[in-house]
């Protein structure tokens, strides 16, 4: 179990930018917008893929090496639109209402945004979600937008690094439902660049605001190996 985690500070007061910073949040901004319309572009670009593979598929006359390609072809295909489906989730420009969330899927995907990357960083990953169910209610992309933020910081400390670990898992805690972001290592120091200042400044602010619009506390332990981080919000029936 878990210790239970320490509630997130407030923050009254909105952060300062320089213009510099403000580019740079202003660009992260118009990608946002500029991905939604790229994203459903290339979801259609495969589904055509995958309906002309499931077509080819039905002809007798296949040998077994080509019926295996497009086999690979339509499981894959599938595989990216889901992907994109929870992209286009996240980035689409329309309100997030709270809602009934299964905390297991949000933290799953936000582990699946960033498999390839950890993979390339030789970080191993692990999903271990809780036994039972675990439902909370809050704004979902709120939710995935804060465990981003905590599976981010955790692939910094750990990319490229001997042993390198990253788990995320869901726990219940009395009356309360856990995510926990786990990452290891040791060695050298992280292979990945570092955040810039402008990022490290937007991301503090981001999740303290991020947390109180999902009533969640945070718990945060560490060093220079290691990350621990609790997101921990009421459950309900």
């Amino acid at each position: 179990m878990s210790p239970p985690p320490s509630p997130v500070p407030a923050h009254d007061a909105p952060i300062a930018l320089d213009p510099l910073e403000c580019c740079e949040a202003n660009h992260w901004w118009t990608v946002a917008r500029i991905v939604s319309n790229v994203l459903h572009d290339v979801r259609n670009s495969l589904q055509v893929i995958s309906g002309n593979a499931e077509m080819l598929l039905l002809r007798a006359d296949l040998d077994e090496p080509a019926r295996r390609r497009l086999n690979d072809i339509t499981t894959q295909t599938t595989t990216c639109v889901e992907h994109m489906d929870h992209l286009h989730g996240y980035v689409r420009d329309q309100p997030d209402a709270p809602g009934r969330v299964k905390l297991s899927d949000v933290a799953a995907t936000a582990l699946a945004f960033r498999s390839v990357s950890l993979g390339r960083g030789g970080v191993a990953t692990s999903l271990t979600p809780s036994s039972a169910p675990l439902v909370v209610s809050c704004p979902p992309r709120a939710l995935l937008q804060l465990l981003l933020n905590f599976v981010l910081e955790a692939e910094r400390l750990v990319y490229g690094r001997e042993g390198a670990s990253l788990t995320v898992s869901t726990e219940q805690q009395g009356q309360r439902a856990n995510v926990v972001i786990d990452g290891h290592a040791h060695g050298g120091p992280s292979a990945h660049a570092d955040a810039s200042a402008v990022a490290k400044n937007v991301s503090t602010t981001a999740i303290a605001e991020l947390a109180r619009s999902c009533g969640a506390e945070l718990g945060r332990d560490g060093g220079p190996d290691a990350i621990r981080v609790v997101v921990s919000l009421p459950a309900i029936p």
